[in-house]
């Protein structure tokens, strides 16, 4: 899937969140989860720690803060 298209996903989201998964796909090229957190800090902080977000622990601190058990998308 080219960045164009991936982007397309996002095109009524927050500028700031639109900038960071911007850099997210350019990093991983993969699309962030649709019905996901839309947290800037949890995109930057994959794009830092080198970690998808599919590929982050259920354990991380930071996971866990934008994705508690109690939530089902």
């Amino acid at each position: 899937m080219e960045k164009s298209e991936i982007m397309k996903l996002y095109h009524d989201w927050d500028s700031a969140v639109i900038s960071a998964l911007s850099q997210y796909v350019d990093k991983f090229h993969k699309p962030w989860p649709v019905y996901g957190p839309h947290e800037v800090e949890l995109i930057d902080y994959c794009i830092k720690k080198n970690v998808s977000i599919d590929d982050l622990s259920p354990n991380d601190l930071v996971y866990k803060k934008y994705n508690p058990d109690s939530i089902i998308y």
